[in-house]
């Protein structure tokens, strides 16, 4: 979510202007997923994901059309230099049906990354915690120093998922295979963390409303002092 926010950032429009008669102010970009996948190389489920995230907690906005998306960082002026710069026009003339990024800005115009940031330091990932969790609710004994489970837990986190977020699948996909033979092997970190982590999360979601509040309990055997 961060580098896909530096890249916004980096993007957006250094003065306003307009493109295909579609006026662009200061602070935007027209742009689409598709764009901005192949321009960072994140995936673009995740990069919808991302952009969420960014509008919920108010650092950019989000006005979609049938063909591209015009983003607004809300907060631009904070993040640039606050010497002169000479802007570089981009060639304009892209079609929007490709999803091209428009934008007057260059990358000199951007700042340092510690003065995007401010002097807030960078949350750690609570690499045991979710282990722990994960450890609770299954009564397995996966250690979270191992390396494996530490890619795939910080490859989810650098996505914009958080604590609360990974104790869903993994409640989620107990309570959905601990009682299939076949499933329950797969109720790993590896497993729920990879790839489908995001689609475990929705079906977790979507299906919140239809099942018992109370259908999760920690494992019997963290659970000796648990009235039954």
């Amino acid at each position: 979510m961060l580098h896909l926010f530096f890249h916004l950032v980096v993007m957006a429009n250094h003065e306003d202007g307009s493109w295909q008669g579609i006026s662009v102010k200061r602070g935007q970009l027209i742009t689409g997923r598709k764009a901005l996948s192949l321009a960072t190389g994140i995936s673009e489920q995740s990069i919808r994901t991302c952009l969420a995230r960014l509008e919920r907690t108010g650092e950019i906005t989000q006005k979609s059309t049938s063909r591209f998306s015009i983003i607004t960082l809300c907060n631009y002026s904070d993040y640039q230099s606050r010497k002169e710069i000479t802007n570089q026009q981009l060639t304009s003339n892209q079609p929007a049906i490709n999803q091209q990024s428009t934008t007057n800005n260059n990358e000199n115009n951007v700042t340092k990354e510690k003065d995007i940031v401010g002097q807030k330091p960078r949350q750690q990932i609570p690499f045991k915690e979710i282990i722990d969790f994960f450890n609770e609710t299954t009564g397995k004994d996966f250690k979270h120093t191992t390396n494996g489970t530490k890619s795939h837990i910080r490859a989810r986190w650098a996505e914009g998922f958080r604590l609360d977020d990974f104790k869903e699948v993994i409640k989620e996909k107990h309570f959905e295979w601990s009682t299939n033979p076949e499933m329950e092997q797969y109720v790993r970190p590896q497993t729920l963390f990879g790839a489908k982590f995001e689609s475990y999360l929705q079906a977790a979601k979507d299906s919140s409303d239809n099942k018992p509040k109370s259908k999760w309990v920690p494992n019997a055997k963290f659970s000796a002092n648990v009235p039954h």
